[in-house]
Formats: C-alpha cells, structure tokens, sequence
C-alpha cells in the first residue's frame, strides 16, 4: 500500500469523523470556500454545466467502456481496472453518502451530500486517462500531459459542485480522497495480478502518483 494511499484514506476518515462529529465546526470552512469559489466562477451557467458533466456517470461510463474495449486487447488487466474502479467508485459512494446522510446545501442532487460523487467518478477516470495514455502508446510525455489535463478537470469538476450548489466544499475533498483510495488500491492489484499480455506497459510509470 502506497504513502498516497494511506494518507488519502486517514484523512478522509478525519474528515468523514468530523462532518459526523463536529458538523458546526465544519460549515465556516465550507462557507468560505463556497463564497471563494463561488467568486471565482462566477454564477451557475453553461459553462459550469458543461463542466460537471465530466464528472457525471452518464457522460463518462460510455468513455470508460469505450476505453476498455480499446485497451482490451494491449493489457487486459488495464481493462478491468477501469471496470472495477468505476463500479467500486459507485459502490462505495452510495454506501457512505447512506451512512453519513449528510444534507445539500441546496435541492440539486438524489443521495446525500457526502461525498460527492460526481467527484469520486471523474477522480475514478480521469484519474487513469494517464495510465490509458501510457499503454497506448508508450510515451511519457503524453503520459504526462495526460496527467496534467486530468488533473485540472477533476478541480474543475470539484469546483462547479459547489459553485451549483450541490455540495460542501468538505463534500468534494472526501470524493477526491476516496477516489484517489479507491483507483490507488485497484491499480496496485492491478500491477500485481497483470497478465502477460501487458508486458512491461502497465507498471509504477504509468501513473507515478502511485509508485509500486
């Protein structure tokens, strides 16, 4: 279990404790994030619509599954990381928005608000769009550019959840937390049970936040 791994999942558990907890102590950190934020972005629009799209299942399952079906073939073991990290991210989210059943801060949205699950999906992909990258092709300059692209939709995406409202700023932390928890764990067991078919491809540099 990598450093990132154990660190993401402790403070997520410190997080998740403290909206349980201590929710009072909370809300004037999310409130200010919010209004910054907010300031930031500006009101809720297209573009902020647009923008959290890359975040909703709807939009990036098709991707994923597209995905699979084009890796499938260089290493499978990177296809059913990308199947077993979109379900897990899913999974998990409904247990603990269930078991924290934290309220919106507005109407938008069907479970509860913590944490944010468009967040914990687009951390899910975009979190391995790099590694994607790098088993197509081999290089690690687009390995790193990859790294960097996904890197700034899932801040967008984090960003546009509060600005329309859907979640606390606390809210979007926890799901990048767990997303990172949950895609470090799955492509470390990735790493381990790869098939042959991958050769060297899938390995610690094709996504080097999670070294083996």
């Amino acid at each position: 279990m990598s450093v990132l791994t154990i660190v993401s999942g402790a403070l997520f558990l410190v997080l998740a404790a403290a909206v349980l907890a201590t929710p009072r102590w909370i809300k004037p950190f999310d409130d200010i994030v919010g209004r910054l934020i907010v300031e930031i972005e500006g009101s809720p629009g297209d573009v902020l619509d647009m923008t959290t799209l890359l975040g909703d299942r709807l939009i990036i399952w098709p991707i994923t599954l597209g995905a699979i079906l084009i890796v499938v073939r260089r290493c499978r073991s990177l296809a059913v990381l990308l199947a077993v990290s979109a379900v897990s991210a899913l999974f998990v989210e409904v247990v603990v928005t269930f078991l924290i059943d934290r309220p919106r801060p507005g109407a938008v949205g069907f479970l509860a608000s913590f944490p944010s699950g468009h967040v914990m999906a687009a951390v899910a992909w975009w979190g391995l769009v790099p590694a994607v990258a790098f088993v197509l092709t081999e290089s690690s300059v687009l390995r790193r550019i990859a790294l960097s692209v996904s890197s700034v939709i899932v801040t967008a995406v984090a960003m546009s959840r509060v600005s329309l409202g859907a979640h606390w700023a606390t809210d979007v932390v926890a799901g990048v937390l767990l997303g990172v928890v949950l895609t470090a764990t799955a492509y470390r067991i990735a790493i381990h049970t790869r098939t042959a078919d991958c050769g060297c491809l899938l390995h610690s540099s094709a996504l080097p936040a999670h070294p083996t």
